[in-house]
């Protein structure tokens, strides 16, 4: 396997590529994914300048925490006791915060043995850290096999005191870096979708609609359109997923020529198909930043869970997202 190391501005990037040409490029700012690709295939999109994808606002590749998703009005109400926590969306807590885990350094250290290379990124996030309790260690690992298209990213938290943890992955994925991702065909084993209010903050769970049950494959082209999924004067998926149990194969994404295949100790993940402006931006794939031209796939626990995402002293949290990728037949639209 070979790995390279760099730095730009005061980040450190690790580059990976193993036997079989699958390739990732790691930050340790945000402990973060910049690129995936797989014998010169672009597998996922974000900012072409490195500098830019450090300091860009749209989360991409990044490590997300304390807690994944939106906190209403930024308080968190935990054990019995509210917490004020940092606000950036408005008057919502958003992705962990002001600096939540995305946009704070990550200790890294690379790992290499017969099975493949690890790049493990370790944070310690004091208590109070954006308002949240406890004295937190997190290790994002992730590690890529020698011989397989594949990138397992590993969670171990571990906590001084109670406190509620829901980390994950926030990568845009366009499977051969093609103009948008309407062609390509997703399939979801989720029963259950989640509801908002107005203010995008989680209401519940209600069976999902037949417009967004992907339990059978669906070219999202035609979906993306759909009247029901236009809100603040653009359309596509922004929701959460939900499963009742996490076992076998979560998310399917492909298109005419490669395959990612998604498992996850969640049981909720996030489908986001880069539904707002600004666009135009130069991405890593070749492309430009455009409506649907990229999808967001986060596993993470069920929204605002607190008690299921607890880490408890002496017993830290695990958890793992596993892309898997694959070349396939061309996928039939008809």
């Amino acid at each position: 396997m070979i790995l390279e190391t760099k730095q730009i501005e005061d980040a450190a990037f690790y580059h990976v590529v193993n036997d079989i040409g699958f390739e990732a490029t790691f930050s340790d700012f945000g402990a973060g994914i910049y690129a995936l690709s797989w014998c010169g295939k672009p597998l996922t999109a974000g900012p072409k300048d490195p500098v830019t994808y450090l300091h860009h606002s749209a989360y991409y590749g990044k490590t997300i925490g304390r807690i994944a998703g939106r906190i209403g009005k930024g308080q968190l109400s935990f054990e019995g006791k509210t917490y004020a926590l940092t606000t950036n969306e408005g008057q919502n807590t958003l992705h962990g915060g002001v600096r939540g885990f995305s946009y704070q350094h990550f200790e890294g250290e690379t790992k290499e043995d017969e099975n493949g290379m690890r790049i493990l990124f370790t944070l310690h996030s004091p208590d109070g850290d954006q308002g949240f309790p406890g004295n937190v260690t997190v290790v994002v690992t992730y590690f890529i096999p020698k011989e397989e298209a594949r990138l397992r990213i590993s969670y171990h938290v571990e906590s001084d005191r109670d406190t509620p943890i829901s980390l994950t992955c926030h990568t845009y994925f366009n499977l051969g870096g093609e103009k948008t991702i309407e062609g390509h065909a997703l399939k979801i084993n989720a029963p259950e979708v989640l509801t908002y209010d107005a203010d995008l903050i989680p209401d519940h769970y209600v069976s999902v609609p037949d417009y967004l049950d992907f339990r059978k494959e669906k070219v999202l082209g035609p979906i993306l359109s759909l009247p029901a999924l236009s809100v603040r004067g653009t359309t596509g998926i922004d929701h959460a997923f939900h499963r009742p149990e996490a076992k076998g194969e979560f998310v399917t994404l492909e298109n005419g020529e490669l395959s990612m295949h998604l498992h996850t100790s969640y049981d909720d993940v996030v489908v986001y198909t880069t539904n707002y402006p600004p666009f135009g931006l130069p991405l890593v794939n070749g492309r430009t930043l455009c409506l649907h031209g990229s999808v967001a796939i986060e596993p993470q626990y069920e929204s605002l869970d607190f008690p299921r995402m607890t880490v408890r002293p002496n017993k830290p949290q695990e958890n793992f997202i596993e892309y898997s990728f694959s070349v396939n037949r061309k996928h039939n639209h008809d």
